[in-house]
């Protein structure tokens, strides 16, 4: 650490013979670099307050500020330069040269182990001396639902990512969503959401919503959402010989969402499950009691709460913190059917990153420290 010199000359004239000169100590612009880790933020303090600042970071996530207690981050590990100009209110300044050593973070990746009823939750214990972590998780995407050449692509999951305060030895459960199952005759089932909640306490820290169901009129509601709430099915539009404008409403405060309307049909699209409450319709997604996958008709639900399909064409709603809504069914081909609305999403950490509709195939979460 190198710090400038140790005091500042004031000089004013005293009378027309004399000069009267006043040796002003310098303030202090000692500051003690704090430990950092890749990507995690650290706060700089100068040891002693100051009037005026100027901070220079080599490489950081910001390049300088004029904040006392500025937050940084490095993306890369090694030693990079940091340096502090002060200037006190009577206009003496001194400047600290120092450097930080920023030492690598450790990623755990979580995949998704399982579909509909079949999948498990799976466990994190917080290491020892780790008070800090940084959870990503992205929900599944739903199903493709195939007829003949034609391929409707199931809504892509959403993707959460927040800093989270833990304790050493803090168990954490997580659940991976799995990806909504595909079929043919135009059905297919929901994207499973993934979630990481506290095990002591059960609170919830991070969900991300899954995709809805492929469907023949994709109009975009399929898509994960960054929003607590579930998106709305899509929508059918027309009546076909008695069938027709079948959807389910996505859940609200945690809940899951509405299976379709049938029409004439023999069945609707089951709601994906939300954080508090199953979806429902035939197949309808399961909350986080169990976590099993809608298993209604031919297209399964994803493990995570994603809505299954009924015995016709249309799509399941994608699970998340509250689920989306399923799609229902009209009669006429090619217009029988529409996606699955997609899951909702939660997010308590800070720092945040939400993205929808970004994730393909199975879900994933991570965690950083």
């Amino acid at each position: 650490m190198l710090t400038s010199s140790l005091n500042c000359v004031s000089g004013s004239p005293a009378t027309s013979n004399s000069i009267t000169t006043t040796i002003l100590p310098l303030p202090s612009s000692a500051f003690t670099p704090p430990s950092a880790t890749q990507n995690f933020p650290v706060t700089f303090a100068p040891v002693v307050p100051g009037n005026t600042y100027s901070w220079a970071f080599s490489s950081g996530s910001i390049g300088s500020s004029n904040d006392q207690n500025p937050v940084v981050s490095w993306s890369g590990t090694g030693t990079f330069n940091v340096s502090l100009t002060l200037t006190s209110v009577n206009g003496c300044s001194s400047t600290t040269n120092s450097s930080i050593i920023v030492n690598p973070s450790t990623t755990v990746t979580l995949n998704a182990n399982g579909s509909g009823a079949n999948g498990s939750i799976q466990s994190f214990s917080v290491p020892s001396g780790v008070t800090t972590i940084i959870i990503e998780a992205s929900g599944a995407q739903g199903g493709t639902a195939y007829s003949g050449s034609n391929n409707f692509i199931g809504g892509k999951g959403a993707r959460m990512k927040g800093t989270f305060s833990v304790t050493p030895g803090q168990l954490l459960k997580v659940v991976v969503g799995q990806a909504g199952g595909s079929s043919s005759s135009y059905h297919s089932g929901g994207g499973g959401g993934s979630f990481v909640w506290d095990n002591a306490t059960t609170s919830l820290l991070i969900a991300a919503g899954g995709g809805g169901g492929g469907g023949n009129l994709p109009d975009g509601n399929e898509q994960g959402s960054i929003a607590q709430n579930g998106n709305r099915g899509g929508q059918i539009v027309g009546a076909y010989n008695g069938g027709g404008n079948g959807y389910g409403d996505g859940g609200t405060s945690g809940n899951g969402g509405s299976g379709g309307s049938g029409g004439s049909g023999p069945g609707s699209d089951g709601g994906g499950a939300g954080w508090l409450t199953n979806g429902n319709g035939s197949g309808y997604g399961y909350t986080k009691f169990s976590f099993a996958g809608g298993t209604g008709g031919s297209a399964n639900g994803g493990y995570g709460g994603g809505g299954g399909q009924s015995s016709c064409c249309g799509g399941g709603g994608g699970g998340g913190y509250s689920g989306g809504g399923g799609s229902g069914w009209a009669s006429s081909s090619p217009n029988c059917n529409a996606p699955g609305g997609g899951g909702g999403s939660y997010n308590t950490g800070t720092n945040q990153t939400n993205v929808a509709g970004t994730q393909l195939g199975d879900g994933v979460v991570t965690i950083t420290y």
